[in-house]
């Protein structure tokens, strides 16, 4: 989980844990860039998402997350499509060679899901790119699961 704790100027203080361990990561960077690149991703995204172009990474984690929540396809697409910039965390260059140009966006929002009927309040971690190609461009999204899932 990492999780923008303060902001001192340029400097963007986080914080990541995990079940074991627990980093705090002093970055010098400008969040008004972070967000405004954000915000251009989005843009781009939601009338990729109107087309359903999305495809899901059928990762353990995000499995584990299915069987716990059974959202289906275009709930999630809703779920993605009510991001906001200021819901980025952070954006990385993409480590799959076929889109090595597009980059990855890492989201975590919180979300009233449905449990057994009853709502319960749901911070998820979504990671995903842009795939663009010559005729048509989709949504790949690598994880969308509870915030803090560690395998």
């Amino acid at each position: 989980m990492v999780r923008m704790i303060r902001k001192i100027k340029n400097l963007i203080i986080t914080r990541e844990r995990n079940t074991h361990t627990e980093v705090i990561h002093i970055h010098s960077a400008n969040v008004s860039e972070l967000v405004r690149r954000a915000q251009d991703f989005l843009d781009r995204i939601k009338p990729v998402l109107s087309t359903n172009e999305c495809t899901f990474q059928q990762n353990e984690k995000n499995k584990e997350f299915d069987r716990q929540y059974n959202l289906r396809h275009e709930e999630k697409i809703r779920l993605i499509r009510s991001l906001e910039a200021a819901d980025c965390v952070k954006i990385d260059p993409n480590n799959n060679s076929r889109y090595a140009d597009s980059e990855v966006y890492i989201f975590i929002k919180s979300y009233l899901l449905t449990v057994y009927g009853e709502e319960k309040p749901v911070r998820i971690y979504i990671k995903m790119y842009l795939a663009e190609t010559k005729t048509y461009d989709y949504v790949i999204v690598i994880s969308f699961h509870q915030e803090g899932m560690f395998s």
